[in-house]
């Protein structure tokens, strides 16, 4: 059984050089970066112990996302009793301390373990793991534990033997090693090497982009790694051997160096796995192994319906999905349905990749390369795919196969891609909350029973991009459903309504207060000059737009006011659309619930609701 000896990420109390052992601290942020990149070389083991402290199980968490963490309390660091949490400059004076040195570290700490019971201990508790691991087949294990921990175990089991402070180990390294079992029924470690030494830039080290100030670094897409995945697995496939590395250059000219994982070669074909890296960005896809198995096939055309075949330099590349990839099943997608969800840039690079490596080869027949992400099913819950129609995983996804932390590209394609596929599937009228509060607004039913939240679509802050794309789409009328925080700056020609674009709600709020009042004063109602000044000085020192909604009911201008947002609503969406499209607008609060509609909003409502209604009939024959 091969053993990986990991010590945890650094803790503030590492990087002051304290003895940290009962101390349960936690990873500094910027360790916990230093782990994601090195997740990318790290081994994938069959099974994952690790010691009780945080230190060590958050480590554990990010080195194997996959894996389920098994807890062995007699791996944790030792107890430096007295001296716990303190360093050479606070203990230097002391009698105890000297002496404990004087040692060489045999003696027990104060209060504490000795050397010889801490190594025991732990040796202890790693003899018996692996001996319960053997029994179940298991080829590989990962043991996420301190320093401590990997001294007292090498020291005791290494072969050639070295002593105790020959083992010290940085943090987030360690060792690779073999189990060995002598006849005798002795456990020695044999082979021992470092396990991150060799390896290779991947390529995005150095790729960043500036957020507000803030760096943040790039990743690379489930597309890039499905492609260096298939270009290992048909290396692997035609030259017998292994492949410790897959050369890939994105389309947006980045030359990548992904290290090839979980490999494995037999008759049926050769399967290998790359880890996802997606940067700074919060992407659900994140540190899962996306897998590509090679195999030769001699079936027909036929035998190849519902995948995808591109014919290049005389070989024929295959394409489907397996495990954890969604099937689309609704259109509207670039993808027909019953295909796996893998867009088209990353089916061009996979085939691209695989018919470099038959041609650099000499193979001239048939390849197919199925892509699967064993994780994809659970991960999916946290995409747009559901709503999509792609069901059963993940979509393999990437244009210019580079992951920038927080994309407004990336949003606005995954908005376009769900209202293109709603028009293609003969959506005419289309229901759009900016976020969740919209789509439960609609659920408590109070404007329609017949409004179905689970058919509307979300646009985010992209009020102006959402617009645009229905008129490039042909879709004939949108109605909004939006808290009042969001569409009150939509009456003022805000088309972006994130607050880093612009944030004067209490602004927008009073003025439409302002005009209310003076359309009240011409139609002959009376308000006094001070009334109407301490209204719009609480409205503009007004923290919430809820806040500002209570102050309106206050003084009974809610309606009034409401009334003039919507008219300036309708009339900023029509000027964005130039008419184009048929535009109506519903806003609540969460606290008041409904407040206003745009005039023509019912009659959107019946529109949607005919159309969902027939959608039904028609799919389920009622």
């Amino acid at each position: 059984m091969e053993v990986y000896l990991i010590r945890h990420g650094s803790t503030a109390g590492n990087l002051e050089h304290r003895y940290v052992g009962t101390t349960d601290e936690e990873l500094l942020a910027e360790s916990v970066q230093q782990l994601r990149l090195r997740r990318i070389y790290c081994p994938v083991p069959d099974i994952v112990f690790s010691s009780p402290k945080k230190r060590c199980t958050q480590t554990a968490g990010l080195l194997f996302p996959e894996a389920e963490i098994q807890m062995i309390d007699d791996l944790r660091e030792c107890d430096f009793g007295e001296f716990e949490y303190r360093n050479y400059e606070e203990l230097k004076e002391d009698r105890r301390y000297q002496e404990w040195i004087g040692s060489q570290g045999t003696i027990a700490f104060p209060g504490g373990e000795s050397r010889e019971m801490f190594c025991g201990r732990c040796c202890r508790a790693f003899e018996q793991t692996c001996r319960d691991a053997a029994p179940k087949g298991m080829d590989s294990a990962a043991f996420v534990v301190h320093g401590g921990t990997i001294m007292a175990v090498l020291d005791r089991y290494s072969e050639p033997h070295r002593d105790y402070f020959d083992w010290q180990v940085k943090n987030a390294d360690g060792f690779r090693c073999e189990v060995i079992w002598k006849q005798d029924g002795t456990l020695k470690l044999c082979g021992i090497a470092p396990l991150f030494d060799g390896t290779e830039p991947v390529g995005i080290e150095d790729q960043f982009v500036l957020k507000k100030n803030k760096k943040l670094q790039c990743g690379y897409t489930t597309g890039t790694c499905a492609a260096a995945a298939a270009k290992a697995a048909v290396t692997m496939l035609l030259s017998g051997g292994g492949c410790r590395y897959s050369d890939l250059v994105t389309p947006k000219g980045t030359a990548l160096r992904l290290p090839v994982l979980k490999q494995h070669c037999s008759e049926q074909g050769a399967v290998c796995a790359v880890r996802k890296f997606a940067g700074d960005d919060p992407d659900a896809t994140d540190g899962i192994l996306v897998y590509a198995k090679a195999e030769k096939v001699q079936e027909t055309e036929k035998s190849f319906e519902g995948m995808f075949v591109q014919t290049i330099h005389s070989c024929r590349i295959v394409i489907d999905g397996g495990r954890g990839v969604g099937r689309v099943t609704k259109g509207g997608l670039e993808q027909p349905p019953g295909t796996a969800a893998i867009n088209r840039i990353p089916r061009q690079m996979i085939a691209a990749a695989a018919a470099e490596i038959c041609e650099q080869y000499g193979y001239q027949g048939t390849v197919k390369i199925t892509i699967s992400v064993p994780a994809g099913e659970t991960v999916a819950k946290k995409t747009f795919n559901p709503h999509l129609g792609i069901k059963g995983g993940i979509s393999i996804l990437g244009t210019g196969g580079i992951v920038v932390p927080m994309s407004e590209e990336a949003l606005i394609a995954s908005i376009r891609m769900e209202m293109q596929q709603k028009a293609a599937n003969g959506e005419k009228y289309i229901l759009i909350t900016p976020g969740n509060y919209g789509a439960d607004f609609i659920r408590r039913q109070e404007l329609s029973e017949a409004l179905d939240a689970e058919n509307s679509m979300k646009c985010s802050n992209y009020v102006g991009e959402t617009i645009d794309m229905a008129v490039e789409l042909g879709v004939k009328g949108i109605l909004f459903v939006a808290h009042i925080g969001k569409f009150i700056k939509v009456s003022g020609g805000i088309m972006n309504t994130h607050s880093a674009n612009a944030d004067c709600r209490a602004e927008l709020i009073a003025a439409q207060a302002m005009r209310a009042i003076q359309k009240r004063r011409e139609q002959g109602g009376e308000m006094d000059a001070a009334r109407v000044c301490s209204v719009m000085e609480r409205l503009l020192a007004s923290n919430t737009t809820e806040e500002a909604v209570g102050i309106l009911r206050q003084e009974d201008l809610l309606e009034d006011t409401v009334k003039e947002m919507m008219e300036r609503i309708h009339f900023h969406l029509q000027k964005r659309c130039q008419g184009a499209v048929m535009t109506e607008a519903v806003l609540f609060s969460n606290q008041y619930g409904y407040l206003g509609e745009t005039e023509h909003a019912e009659a959107m409502m019946e529109q949607i609701a005919a159309q969902t209604a027939a959608w039904k009939k028609q799919n389920t024959g009622g």
